[in-house]
C-alpha cells in the first residue's frame, strides 16, 4: 500500500459518533480517514431534535438512560456537558479483513476502487431507525463478523400503533395534542401526546415506547394532577345542571371530551349521572388502558434499542 491508502485509524460512519472519534483520533496526530454512504456528513445530527438539533439537556441524569452498563452514561455525562481529515464518500466494501497487524478494506465510489488499510478500526454505524437517511445493519453484521455479542435490536422513541375500534378513535382524533401521563408498569412519562392516523405520538408515546413489548397495555391519565372521580361528583354537586361536555372542556381539548363521552352523554347534565356512569368516566380520563398492536418501526424511530 502506498502511504496515501494508509491511514492509522479509519472510522466507517460519518455521524455524531464517528465524526467525535475521527476528532479524537486527528488530535493524537495520527492520519484519519472517515467513510460514509451518505454524500454529507452528520445528516442525523441535522434532523435530530426536530430539525434543532439535540444537545445535553440541562437536567439529564444517568438514571435517564436505558443501558445494560449504567455507569457508562455517568462517565459519558461528566466529560461531554450540555455546556477527521477526509471524507471518500459511498459504498463501504461487504468484508473488513484482519491484515496482519492493521485492517483492510475495499472502497468503491462511482465506480473505483480504492484499498486502504489502517491500524485502528473504529465501527460508528449507528443503529436501523430510520432508513431513508441510510441507516441500516451494517455495524451490527461487522460486529458478529468478529465476534462481539449483540443484544437484539427494536425500534425505540417511536409512534405506537393500534388497530381496530382504537385506530378509528385515534384518526378522528389526528392532530389532538394533550398533557398525559403514560406509564406501563412501574414506568411513567408525563409530557405530551398527540393522537395521529396511525396511533399515538408525542413525547410522552416515545418515551415509554422504549419500556413497552408487544401484547402488552399501556395506561394513559389524560388529566394529569385531577382526579376526575373527585372532580365529577364535585360538579354533579355543585353545578348539576350543567352539560358533561361543557365541563370537561375546561380540563381536555373539546375534541377529545366529545370522544370521551360519545354521543349519548355530550349534551347530558352531570347532575342527572348515576355513581357508575361517573365512575366509568372517571376510568377512561385519569385510567385508560390501551393495547397497543405495534409501532411505526425503524421507518419514524429516532433510535434503535439495543445493539452491540
Amino acid at each position: 500500500m502506498t502511504a496515501d491508502t494508509h491511514f492509522d485509524t479509519l472510522i466507517i460512519g460519518a455521524g455524531a459518533a464517528g465524526m467525535q472519534a475521527a476528532a479524537f483520533a486527528g488530535a493524537q496526530g495520527g492520519r484519519v480517514l472517515v467513510i460514509d454512504h451518505a454524500r454529507a456528513p452528520g445528516e442525523k445530527i441535522r434532523i435530530s431534535g426536530g430539525g434543532r438539533c439535540n444537545f445535553t439537556n440541562m437536567g439529564a441524569e444517568a438514571k435517564n438512560f436505558l443501558s445494560q452498563n449504567p455507569h457508562f452514561a455517568k462517565s459519558a455525562l461528566k466529560r461531554y456537558t450540555q455546556h477527521g481529515d477526509d471524507v471518500f464518500g459511498a459504498g463501504i466494501a461487504e468484508q473488513l479483513a484482519k491484515a496482519g497487524t492493521g485492517f483492510t478494506t475495499v472502497l468503491e465510489r462511482e465506480g473505483q476502487r480504492r484499498a486502504v488499510t489502517a491500524q485502528h478500526v473504529v465501527v460508528a454505524c449507528g443503529g436501523k431507525s430510520i432508513p431513508k437517511m441510510g441507516a441500516s445493519s451494517l455495524g451490527y453484521q461487522l460486529a458478529e463478523q468478529f465476534g462481539l455479542s449483540l443484544t437484539p435490536t427494536r425500534p425505540s422513541l417511536v409512534p405506537l400503533t393500534f388497530t381496530d375500534t382504537l385506530l378509528d378513535e385515534c384518526k378522528a382524533l389526528a392532530g389532538v395534542a394533550a398533557d398525559a401521563v403514560v406509564h406501563h408498569g412501574k414506568t411513567a412519562f408525563e409530557e405530551a401526546i398527540l393522537f395521529t392516523h396511525r396511533g399515538l405520538s408525542g413525547p410522552a408515546i416515545l418515551q415509554i415506547s422504549s419500556y413497552w413489548r408487544e401484547s402488552t397495555p399501556i395506561r394513559v391519565d389524560l388529566a394529569p394532577g385531577w382526579s376526575a372521580q373527585a372532580g365529577l361528583k364535585q360538579w354533579r354537586a355543585e353545578a348539576g345542571k350543567r352539560n358533561l361536555s361543557t365541563l370537561l372542556s375546561e380540563i381536555l381539548p373539546q375534541r377529545l371530551v366529545q370522544s370521551i363521552l360519545g354521543p349519548k352523554l355530550a349534551q347530558a347534565r352531570v347532575g342527572d349521572q348515576s355513581d357508575r356512569t361517573l365512575n366509568q368516566l372517571a376510568d377512561r380520563i385519569n385510567c385508560w388502558e390501551l393495547q397497543p398492536t405495534g409501532s411505526e418501526g425503524y421507518r419514524t424511530a429516532e433510535v434503535t434499542l439495543g445493539g452491540v
